[in-house]
């Protein structure tokens, strides 16, 4: 089964290889509790500016703590993208449903 960093570091190598800028918020356990692990700005054909993506990069068997779940639930109600990943396909489709 493939652990959290590695599908993490699938997803960063995706999201590069496509020209998206990304960010890596929680390094080494020291972020701020409920942030997303990683903010990705993607370039997309069918919008005039990138789009913001948060991405909350999860083990298949994992679950989103409560604290997270009420974060990304807030910023999708403020209009922001945001999505919980446990595989790099979760991303790449989003993105080409876009």
């Amino acid at each position: 089964m493939a652990r959290e960093k590695d599908i993490q570091s699938d997803i960063m190598y995706y999201l590069t290889s496509i020209n998206a800028s990304v960010t890596k918020y929680n390094v080494n356990g020291f972020g701020r509790k409920g942030e997303p692990a990683l903010f990705a700005s993607v370039i997309h054909s069918g919008y005039k500016y990138p789009i913001a993506l948060y991405i909350e990069v999860k083990d298949p068997d994992g679950e989103e703590s409560t604290i997270q779940r009420i974060k990304r639930e807030r910023r999708t109600e403020a209009g922001h993208l945001s999505i919980v990943a446990d595989s790099v396909s979760v991303v790449r489709d989003f993105i080409n449903s876009l």
